[in-house]
């Protein structure tokens, strides 16, 4: 597992632009933190970008890529996931998906 969000420790290696990050107990897929992230209400689009510090250079260790969102709100969000091996690069991966509402 990359990451569970369930220390301050764990939450200082993900950086966060656009938003602001915080360990929640709402919404928790596994253990007893989840990451919440909260949109600069001064954008004009409610976008955001959060990258891992300690990105491994060999991904063979791993079998599956698993994100849990959860959607608080009643209005659905659109969000997607790129993700890539190096700063800077294209994308490897790229997913749009579509929440509904709770």
């Amino acid at each position: 597992m990359l990451s569970d969000f369930e220390s301050a420790d764990e939450i200082a290696l993900w950086e966060a632009a656009a938003a602001s990050t915080a360990i929640v107990a709402e919404g928790v897929a596994s253990g007893d933190g989840a990451l919440e992230i909260t949109f600069d209400p001064g954008l004009r689009w409610r976008a955001c970008s959060i990258q891992w510090r300690n990105t491994p250079v060999d991904w063979s260790g791993y079998d599956a890529f698993v994100v849990d969102v959860f959607n608080p709100s009643d209005q659905p969000l659109s969000t997607g996931i790129a993700t890539t091996d190096r700063p800077s690069s294209r994308p490897l991966v790229s997913t749009r998906m579509r929440s509904s509402s709770r």
